[in-house]
């Protein structure tokens, strides 16, 4: 028995010795085999895993481009706020309710608001003053502050609102490149200086609601050859129009009632002066260098004609003196080597005229000698005093009878008569002044 088991024993082992390995493997040990090959089969996928991973990075990557996108949106939302100086036009305020802006590109300076600008101060954009070139005030703006544009030399045009009332002191002076901008006729007020020295004007229209024209207000203005004044103006400042050496004439109307000292002083191409009647005087250097100014008529509301009024208008030949004219100064018309001759009007109860020489209305005071005055001169009878200055640089005159009721001869009365080379002096003088025949 016990050899039957062992005999079975060696069977089975041989049997197991010459069984194919693949047979059994195909119970066990493959089926082992094989799941490690899976397992290797999916580290390869999972390096393909990573490459998708790696897709999956690109598409995030493609999110963050996106995201930055929306962060330049971003940007450009907090450029207004951060970057002003590099993006923004400068401005400001200058008055309670009026604003400024500057566009630097164009050289546009707006002005927006209501009522009046500031006074006073320096405003903003005097540090763009040199760029300015144009000018823009809107409806609602009431008045133009002191020195506002002072020597902004290259404006060009300034549009100015139908709300304007006040032009300031200086407020354009200086602006000598800037063309005249209409001045509507709610403006009551030009002050003192606020065109001087805009030397472009060409013509100008005084708006009908101004009242007053200040000190220098248009002098300098070296191109201004037409000035219209409408009925209402009263008053015209000294030097209103000093130095306007295009101006040809000139007609006042007869609401002005006073023209200050110089007021047309030195505008040298000026001929022809008209009046108006209500003017009360003929103040110092009105007309001084006026050099072109021929003939002037002097209205009967004037009262008196100042010192150098009419000094160095060298071709002025024909003056006639209106029947109010109770003064005139020995200087009024010093240095017109063309006058010869006055004229008074026969209606003066003040003054009278011999041979074109000045007397009062009886003729007991020689009162002046036009400058032109040539030849020999006898005073007239019955005068009792010469006038100081009356003759003073009459180089013109060479001879001279003064007759026995004269008493006086006034100061420096023959002064610089270089022409003068005989004298006959009557009985009566008794008073001689300094200088009267040097």
């Amino acid at each position: 028995m016990e050899h039957r088991v062992i005999a079975l024993v060696l069977v089975l082992c041989i049997l197991l010795a010459f069984t194919p390995v693949p047979a059994l493997a195909e119970g066990v040990t493959e089926p082992s085999y094989e799941a490690a090959q899976p397992s290797t089969e999916v580290t390869e996928p999972s390096a393909e895993v990573t490459e998708p991973s790696t897709e999956a990075t690109v598409p995030s990557t493609e999110a963050t481009e996106p995201s930055t996108e929306a962060t330049e949106p971003s940007t450009e939302a907090i450029q207004p706020s951060t970057e002003p100086a590099a993006s923004e036009n400068p401005g400001g305020t200058c008055g309670s309710s009026v604003s400024w802006e500057f566009d630097p590109t164009t050289g546009t300076l707006v002005i927006t608001g209501s009522g009046a600008m500031a006074a006073g101060g320096y405003p903003g954009w005097m540090d763009y003053r040199s760029s300015v070139q144009h000018l823009v005030i809107g409806e609602g703006v009431t008045s133009i502050s002191n020195s506002a544009f002072l020597g902004m030399g290259n404006l060009v045009t300034a549009n100015l609102p139908g709300s304007l009332r006040v032009i300031g002191e200086y407020a354009f002076n200086g602006c000598y490149n800037m063309q005249m901008p209409y001045l509507n006729n709610n403006i009551t007020t030009i002050d003192s200086f606020a065109f001087q020295d805009c030397s472009s004007f060409t013509e100008l229209t005084i708006p009908a609601g101004v009242t007053k024209i200040g000190y220098g207000a248009f002098s300098g203005c070296a191109q201004l050859s037409r000035v219209v004044f409408h009925n209402g103006v009263t008053e015209l400042g000294d030097y209103a129009f000093s130095g306007c050496f295009a101006l040809t004439s000139i007609t006042i109307p007869n609401s002005v009632v006073s023209i200050g000292a110089s007021a047309f002083n030195n505008c040298i191409n000026l001929k022809n002066v008209t009046l108006g009647n209500s003017v009360s005087a003929i103040t110092n250097h009105m007309f001084g260098g006026c050099t072109n100014l021929m003939t002037i008529k002097i209205p009967d509301s004037v009262t008196r004609i100042d010192t150098y009024a009419f000094s160095g208008c060298s071709q002025l030949w024909d003056v006639t003196l209106g029947a109010g004219v109770l003064e005139v100064a020995s200087s009024a018309f010093n240095e017109c080597r063309s006058l010869s001759a006055f004229k008074v009007s026969a209606e003066n109860p003040y003054l009278s005229a011999d041979r074109g020489v000045l007397y009062n209305k009886g003729k007991t005071e020689m009162l002046l000698m036009p400058p032109g005055f040539s030849g020999f001169y006898s005073v007239c009878s019955g005068v009792r005093k010469i006038k100081e200055y009356a003759c003073d640089g009459c180089i013109g005159l060479t001879g001279l009878s003064i007759p026995g009721s004269v008493s006086e001869i006034g100061k420096a009365a023959f002064r610089s008569c270089t022409g003068l080379v005989s004298v006959k002096l009557g009985y009566g003088v008794s008073v001689i002044g300094g200088e009267a025949f040097q």
